[in-house]
C-alpha cells in the first residue's frame, strides 16, 4: 500500500480522495489495532511527540482557513495518515527480517513506477512534460505526476536493492546481485527521463551512501568479501556510462544545472524567500503554534505559493512545536540507523539500518527543496528505523529473531 498508492491515480475520474493510503491501509491499521493492542502500548515516545505536534497546529487547525489545498481539514488528513504510519511502522518493525521484507517490497515497487515512467518516455501511455529552462529545452516523462516528487519513490530502490543479497538467507543468494544490478540500471534509466534537479542530488546521495555501507559492511567479519561490491558498483557505473554514450541520458540534466542562473532563477528565488522568512521568524519573534500561510504569503509575496521546503511548512503549520519535533524525528532516525550500521551484530539487521540511513540521506535534497511533509513514505521510513532500533535496545528483536 506505502509503496503503490500513487497507482490509484491512474484511473481516470476518480476523485483524488480515494487512496490506498486513507482507505485499506487505515483497515490494516485498526484491524492490527484490534487484535495486537500490546504492541502500541510501548510506542510511548511516538505519542508524546505526536501530541506536541498536534498541539503546535491546533491554532492553524481552529482558525487558519488558508486556500483549497492547504485548508485545515486537509492537514488533519496529512497529519492523521503520517502518524498512522509512523506508529504502525514503529510497533511492526521489530527485527531484520521484518525490516529486510519492508525494503525489498518498497524497493520492488519503484519498479511500477520505473515502468511508467518508461512507457511515458516511448509514449505508451502517461506522457512527458516540455519545459524550458534557459536556453534548454526538455521533457520530464512523468505523466500527471510531479517530476520532483517522483523521485521520492524512486529512492527505496537506490537505498535498498544494493543490500539485497545481504539481507536474504544463504541458499537464496546465488543471482541476487545480478538481479540487484540490472534492477538498479533499469531504473536508474528510467529516473534520467524526469531531469529533475533536486532529484538528482537526492539519487547520488542514496546509491552512493549505500554502495559505500555495503562495502563497509561487507569488510567486516563474515561479510562475504570486497569483490562482489566492487563489482556491484563498476557494473552500475559501467552501464550508466554506456546508456549516457548512447542515449546522452544525463546531457538534459547537466544543461539543466548549467543554466541554472541562481541570482535569476525564479525557483531558486522562492526557496530563497522562504528560508529567509523561517530565520527572521526564528531570529526576531519565533512562533510556538502554527500562523498558517497567509502571514507567509503577506511578507515573502508569493501568494498561494508553497514555501517548497518541509521545515518552513512545519513551522507554519505547528510553529516551533512541529518545526522541532519534525527535526527530532529526522535527527534520531539517522543517528540510530548509523547506530545501528556500525554497532549490529548481524548482517540482516546492519543492511536494514544502512538502507533506511541511505533513504533519508537521499531524502534531505528533497526536504529542502520541495513541500511534501504530508507524504508518507518518509514518516513509514522514520518508523521503521526507529521501531528496529528500540526492539534491538530492548533485546526484542534479537530475540523474535530467533
Amino acid at each position: 500500500i506505502l509503496g503503490l498508492d500513487y497507482t490509484w491515480n491512474l484511473f481516470p475520474g476518480l476523485p483524488g480522495f480515494f487512496s490506498l493510503n486513507r482507505f485499506l491501509f487505515l483497515g490494516v491499521l485498526f484491524l492490527d489495532l484490534l487484535l495486537y493492542s500490546d504492541k502500541y502500548l510501548r510506542a510511548g515516545k511516538i505519542y508524546l511527540i505526536w501530541s506536541l505536534i498536534l498541539i503546535g497546529c491546533l491554532p492553524y487547525l481552529l482558525f487558519d482557513s488558508g486556500d483549497l489545498e492547504s485548508s485545515p481539514l486537509n492537514l488533519v488528513l496529512k497529519l492523521i495518515g503520517s502518524f498512522a504510519y509512523l506508529l504502525f511502522f514503529y510497533v511492526n518493525c521489530q527485527n531484520g527480517k521484518i525490516a529486510g521484507r519492508i525494503s525489498t517490497i518498497l524497493m520492488l515497487s519503484t519498479g511500477v513506477l520505473a515502468v511508467y515512467v518508461l512507457g511515458g518516455e516511448l509514449g505508451m501511455f502517461g506522457g512527458k512534460i516540455h519545459r524550458w529552462r534557459g536556453a534548454v529545452e526538455f521533457t520530464s516523462a512523468s505523466g500527471i505526476f510531479d517530476p520532483n516528487v517522483f523521485t521520492l519513490y524512486y529512492l527505496p530502490v537506490f537505498a535498498f536493492a544494493p543490500f539485497l543479497r545481504l539481507r536474504v538467507r544463504e541458499e537464496r543468494e546465488r543471482g541476487t546481485d545480478l538481479f540487484s544490478v540490472i534492477f538498479v540500471c533499469f531504473c536508474l534509466v528510467t529516473f534520467f527521463f524526469l531531469n529533475t534537479r533536486a532529484g538528482s542530488l537526492g539519487v547520488a546521495a542514496a546509491l552512493a551512501g549505500a554502495l559505500f555501507l555495503r562495502l563497509l559492511i561487507v569488510s567486516g567479519k563474515n561479510g562475504g568479501g570486497r569483490w562482489p561490491v566492487m563489482t556491484f558498483s563498476a557494473l552500475v557505473v559501467g552501464a550508466l556510462i554506456y546508456a549516457n554514450i548512447q542515449y546522452d541520458l544525463l546531457g538534459p540534466i547537466i544543461g539543466i544545472w548549467g543554466e541554472t542562473d541562481l541570482a535569476t532563477d525564479t525557483s531558486f528565488a522562492t526557496r530563497l524567500s522562504s528560508y529567509r522568512y523561517l530565520a527572521n521568524d526564528l531570529l526576531t519573534s519565533p512562533n510556538l503554534f502554527g500562523v498558517g500561510y497567509r502571514d507567509f504569503w503577506l511578507r515573502t509575496g508569493w501568494q498561494y505559493y508553497w514555501p517548497h521546503s518541509v521545515f518552513v511548512d512545519c513551522y507554519l503549520q505547528g510553529g516551533l512545536l512541529f518545526l522541532i519535533s519534525y527535526l527530532g524525528l529526522y535527527l534520531w532516525s539517522v543517528t540510530v540507523a548509523l547506530r545501528g550500521v556500525w554497532s549490529g551484530r548481524d548482517r540482516v539487521g546492519k543492511s536494514c539500518f544502512a538502507g533506511f540511513f541511505c533513504f533519508l540521506a537521499g531524502l534531505l535534497p528533497l526536504t529542502v527543496t520541495l513541500s511534501i511533509g504530508g507524504y508518507k513514505l518518509p514518516w513509514a521510513i522514520m518508523g521503521c528505523t526507529l521501531g528496529l532500533a528500540a526492539a534491538r535496545l530492548s533485546g526484542r528483536g534479537d530475540q523474535e529473531a530467533d
